[in-house]
């Protein structure tokens, strides 16, 4: 790439850093993404580009504003094939729904051992925010929603049938004091 970019360029991409909203280091890396596309467009003959090559570049990339919102809106996966340097892999945040659904899952199969089905309706409907605050893809909120309804129903559910049993077994009798479960001595 050219050490100086072409002044049309460089007015371009100084048009999109003043409207971009992400962090210094991530605009940087976002110009530099934009800056590498434009000079790979307007050099693939290998020729010098004309002003009028770079006005047809930039006019199809879109104006400043426009472009600054797509990476706003589309942030940390812009489109276009310029990609930004999120700080979690996109690996990793598209594992997260999954992992959600399986805790959800967990705690449904779980309710015949009611301690793993509350642990594991709790890591479900946590996880499941976490990834739904992340989520990028339809596919992934509808994975979200699904962990978090599971685990907070199985959680909700089996916490209450949980005090309801022990409320039930240690059921005071009025008249001895004692447990229902107790065996009394009699004298």
């Amino acid at each position: 790439m050219n050490a100086q970019p072409h002044p049309l360029v460089q007015q371009y991409l100084d048009a999109i850093d003043r409207r971009l909203t992400a962090p210094p280091a991530e605009r940087a890396t976002i110009l530099e993404d934009i800056s590498s596309h434009i000079h790979e467009r307007l050099y693939e003959g290998g020729t010098t580009a004309s002003d009028n090559a770079v006005r047809t570049v930039l006019n199809e990339l879109g104006s400043p504003e426009a472009v600054a919102a797509e990476w706003a809106d589309q942030r940390p996966r812009p489109a276009g094939g310029m990609s930004a340097s999120p700080a979690v892999s996109t690996e990793s945040r598209s594992n997260l729904p999954k992992i959600a659904l399986g805790f959800g899952i967990l705690a449904v199969v779980g309710i015949i051992f009611p301690p793993i089905a509350i642990i594991a309706g709790v890591v479900a409907l946590i996880t499941g925010i976490i990834a739904l605050r992340g989520s990028t893809t339809d596919s992934d909120r509808n994975l979200s929603w699904t962990a978090i309804l599971c685990g907070g129903v199985v959680a909700s559910l089996t916490a209450v049938a949980l005090i309801g049993l022990t409320a039930f077994t240690t059921n005071f009798n009025e008249d001895s004091g004692t447990s229902v479960g107790m065996v009394t001595q009699q004298r």
